[in-house]
């Protein structure tokens, strides 16, 4: 018997409603009510004001309940064979209704209070606070005002714990939160992101953020299969997005996307890979897929360090591996921490990031977490889709590499494209510019091209020859032109 968060909208209220009236500690029992034939019965049981209650005021086993505090409770069944012992029939409907009248002595009933306040407090409207039950289920929702946008929930003592709109927690003291927001920039060009499940039965999700997302900022949208399914992907138009479960990427475009769930075949072994940090205020975590796994399925792990912090090692016992992004083979349940040190105060740092020309055309990926130290090595690689081939990297529209697979060493701040385009029939294998690109304060062409001459953008030539690597002295633009074509490229 499965409890189903939420589904009192689904819920039949109607004619088939009951009521009984029991005693503290008195048992009732459903265990006939609740027989199937092959079909889970899901259950649910709230109180008088449509809250679910606690575990401490009742419980329940094999389909026999409990009650424990005095109260008026309503209880719904709901299965497609649900048998109605009224008729002895089975139900047109698919749910049963009982409301619940609970008398007699019971336990003293422990109240605590959730107290939320906006930072601005005028940045948004917020609910959910309020008195509640010891262990009762709590939501607290923040809508921000159309001039703000959404942060993160923090608790008393600052610390961030959810950075979702909604945050849904169980009570066991007296909670403080505040909802951060900050105001929207003025003329700041912004982006829709949209998160769906392909069936709400099957799995849900869930997004950072408030949907609506400066160009460049960070979201990161949730997938989380129901008992039974399995996460496959998120599609955007039909075409893979990601396979992680839990994944964040940057808004440069209007986005809609759908979590794909389906059923997980029956007698297949199943192991859980959870993935943690050491320190959340350090560095964060992500895994593909959503964190059941078949015997022999691949599953990759992502640590990603904040702003101060590195990326050391992850761990289960001892250390497993060095590398901040890793995919394995699942054999056995696995828990693995990422984990993250304050990185020296006197090291400079750069920031590199990767994105696709078009996310349904390709996929990039990069080692470390996109924070480096000045002359660590850094790889980038693009991979494209099917019906489609890689073109080059670029930074701010220039050059940067023609190699799918591209490692160079962090000497500034990087923001790169990769560049991908529909294979057409019988087209030259690559354009021009792909055989160019440069590395080291280097030019390399990576096929004869015969006669070359390399100019800088002042019209001085520094080289003319049929060299395939051409060394500069200094960082900047140069004008590459050879076999007819003429072309810009980076150097640094």
């Amino acid at each position: 018997y499965v409890p189903v968060a939420g589904w009192s909208d689904t819920a039949s209220f109607g004619p088939q409603g009951d009521s009984i009236d029991l005693q503290a500690e008195e048992v009732w029992d459903l265990s006939a009510e609740m027989a199937v034939d092959g079909e889970p019965t899901l259950w649910q049981l709230r109180n008088q004001a449509g809250r679910e209650v606690s575990s401490k005021v009742y419980t329940e086993q094999n389909g026999v309940f409990t009650f424990h505090r005095a109260g008026h409770y309503v209880l719904t069944l709901r299965n497609p064979r649900l048998r109605n012992l009224i008729d002895g029939e089975v139900a047109d409907t698919v749910s049963f209704t009982w409301y619940i009248k609970v008398e007699g002595d019971v336990p003293e009933v422990v109240m605590y209070t959730v107290t939320l306040a906006g930072s601005p407090e005028a940045g948004g409207v917020l609910t959910g606070g309020g008195q509640y039950e010891e262990e009762s289920a709590v939501t607290v929702t923040a809508e921000p005002q159309a001039d703000y946008y959404f942060v993160n929930w923090t608790d008393a003592t600052g610390q961030v714990v959810s950075d979702a709109r909604s945050y849904t927690f169980m009570i066991t003291s007296n909670v403080a939160l505040t909802a951060n927001f900050e105001a929207r920039p003025v003329d700041v060009e912004t982006f829709t992101v949209s998160v769906s499940s392909n069936n709400a039965a099957w799995g849900r999700v869930s997004i950072t953020g408030d949907g609506t997302y400066e160009k460049g900022s960070e979201v990161t949208i949730s997938a989380k299969a129901n008992t039974g399914y399995r996460f496959v992907n998120w599609t955007q138009g039909g075409l893979e997005f990601s396979t992680e479960g839990t994944h964040t990427f940057r808004v440069t475009e209007d986005v809609a996307l759908m979590a794909n769930f389906e059923a997980r075949p029956a007698g297949v072994e199943t192991f859980t890979v959870s993935v943690s940090s050491n320190n959340t205020a350090w560095g964060r975590v992500s895994i593909t897929g959503d964190g059941t796994y078949e015997k022999g399925s691949e599953v990759t792990v992502i640590a990603k360090a904040n702003t101060g912090y590195r990326f050391v090692n992850w761990t289960q016992g001892g250390v497993v591996f060095s590398t901040a992004t890793h995919t394995f083979t699942v054999t056995e349940d696995v828990m693995l921490t990422a984990n993250f040190e304050a990185r020296p105060v006197d090291v400079e740092t750069f920031t590199v990031s990767v994105s696709s020309n078009n996310a349904a055309w390709g996929r990039v990926t990069i080692t470390g977490d996109g924070t480096y130290e000045k002359g660590s090595e850094v790889t980038i690689t693009a991979t494209a889709n099917a019906g489609y081939r890689f073109v080059n990297w670029t930074q701010d529209g220039l050059s940067f590499s023609a190699k799918a697979t591209y490692t160079f060493t962090v000497t500034e701040d990087l923001m790169l494209t990769a560049n991908f385009k529909e294979k057409v029939a019988n087209e030259p294998m690559e354009e021009p510019q792909g055989y160019v690109y440069a590395k080291d304060r280097t030019i390399y062409l990576s096929v004869p091209m015969g006669y070359v001459t390399v100019c800088d953008m002042s019209g001085s030539c520094i080289y003319k020859g049929n060299a395939t690597a051409i060394p500069v002295k200094t960082g900047g633009v140069y004008v590459v032109s050879a076999s007819g074509h003429h072309f810009k490229i980076l150097v640094r």
